[in-house]
């Protein structure tokens, strides 16, 4: 059974809504190229600790599922998450 990109955009997408506090504020971003698809993860600064999980966790486990159903081609399925920039008052 093939999965579309589609679909794979769903699943991040669900699987990060459970997770996050601000679920209406999630957006799955896709992108392509010759080298493979790039699905970027967009959610509310608060969430991004949740997203990202304690070392990483969280996220090299979404990353471990979508490569599980990743298509062919493209052979190369990206999961990023986009974590704002922390700046320092002062600093």
């Amino acid at each position: 059974m093939s999965i579309t990109e589609s679909q794979m955009q769903e699943c991040i997408t669900e699987m990060v809504k459970g997770i996050v506090e601000y679920p209406d504020q999630v957006v799955i971003e896709k992108s392509s190229d010759d080298m493979g698809i790039l699905f970027l993860v967009k959610v509310h600064p608060g969430d991004t600790g949740r997203v990202i999980g304690r070392d990483g966790i969280t996220t090299n486990a979404i990353r471990r599922i979508i490569h599980a159903m990743r298509i062919s081609p493209p052979n190369r399925v990206s999961v990023k998450i986009d974590a704002p920039s922390r700046q320092r008052d002062g600093y």
